[in-house]
């Protein structure tokens, strides 16, 4: 992917999950709308009962799609840091609840067409953004 491409999947995605869970906003938002809409799912609570309806999440528990969509943003935010040769440092504590909430997954989901391709050897002493990393199918 360019970094066009990569973009316009990520806010495609947030899109796609904000609608999931319910959120108001159009198909084909742009970023701010997105986000805002994700936002307002996050700022209340009781947005966040009950589960997704509709695509790959239906019938998931709405905050576990949250949490999809808050690790799907971490990880494009790596992605496009390393594409335009940006810092790519992730928050510690993100890349770590990130890692265990996608260890959890069945496999058939997260390396399903669209997703998360093989993950990739790690030495058991790499930090945790490289853990992150190469279980996504991504080298650091």
């Amino acid at each position: 992917w360019n970094v066009r491409d990569l973009v316009a999947h990520a806010v495609g995605s947030q899109v796609a999950m904000a609608g999931f869970v319910g959120a108001d906003v159009a198909t084909d938002a742009d970023w701010p709308a997105a986000r805002a809409a994700m936002e307002s799912v996050i700022a209340d609570p009781s947005k966040l009962e009950g589960v997704a309806e509709g695509g790959p999440f239906n019938g998931m528990p709405k905050h576990q799609v949250i949490g999809i969509a808050c690790g799907d943003l971490l990880v494009h935010a790596w992605d496009l840091a390393t594409a335009i040769g940006a810092d790519g440092t992730l928050p510690t504590d993100a890349v770590q609840a990130t890692l265990m909430g996608l260890q959890r997954f069945p496999a058939e989901m997260l390396r399903s067409p669209g997703m998360f391709g093989a993950p990739l050897p790690t030495d058991d002493d790499a930090d945790p953004q490289a853990k992150l990393l190469a279980f996504t199918g991504r080298t650091a």
